[in-house]
């Protein structure tokens, strides 16, 4: 996200850990933006950065509360204040706005998946709604060969959190419609996948 936000890699943003700092030196996209008269804001399910060190570089930065960040509604919640914020009245000028949904990520438990209990031999049960029992599959992770059943399981619930995420994507572009009828230029960009016990990971 940071290297996308001020177009530089890690070496040179120095955002490379948890609570790395940003260079308060950098021109960030936004710069340019600001100068021509864009009002800017940042929405993120994403509390692994300490996002408030960006508020020089937006007017608006919003971040998922950190006993919310495994909450099974965390896409919802960060559209939700996305679309508070284009609802407002009183935003009338051009706008630059990130969105960072966090879904697809363990736990893999999208709202109404109910459970996700698999019970491997030797290990016992694994719920993979439980953002606790990651340690517990981190364990599973080195048998050869990866239980079949855990394996669909995962890819079953993680093509839930997939869809969830595009459904909120969805409902936040049909949103901006409602709420701002101007020309939209629209990016989306993923870093995410996962191996589903593929070369043991």
């Amino acid at each position: 996200e940071t290297s996308l936000l001020f177009s530089a890699y890690p070496e040179e943003h120095g955002v490379v850990a948890r609570h790395s700092e940003v260079d308060r030196n950098l021109v960030g996209v936004t710069t340019p933006l600001v100068e021509a008269g864009y009002r800017t804001a940042l929405f993120s399910g994403n509390v692994l950065t300490a996002h408030p060190q960006y508020q020089p570089w937006f007017d608006e930065v919003w971040v998922i509360d950190r006993d919310e960040e495994f909450a099974a509604d965390v896409d919802t919640q960060v559209v939700d204040e996305a679309l508070a914020w284009l609802g407002d009245e009183r935003r009338r000028d051009p706008v630059f706005l990130t969105l960072q949904l966090y879904g697809p990520h363990f736990p893999y438990c999208p709202p109404g998946t109910g459970d996700g209990l698999v019970t491997v031999p030797n290990f016992g049960d694994i719920d993979l709604c439980q953002p606790w029992d990651q340690e517990k599959l981190r364990l599973v992770e080195e048998l050869e060969p990866f239980p079949d059943e855990l394996s669909s399981r995962i890819e079953e619930l993680y093509d839930a959190e997939v869809a969830y995420t595009a459904a909120e994507i969805e409902r936040f572009l049909e949103g901006w419609e409602e709420r701002r009828n101007r020309p939209r230029l629209t990016v989306v960009v993923t870093d995410h996948g996962e191996a589903f016990g593929e070369h043991g990971f």
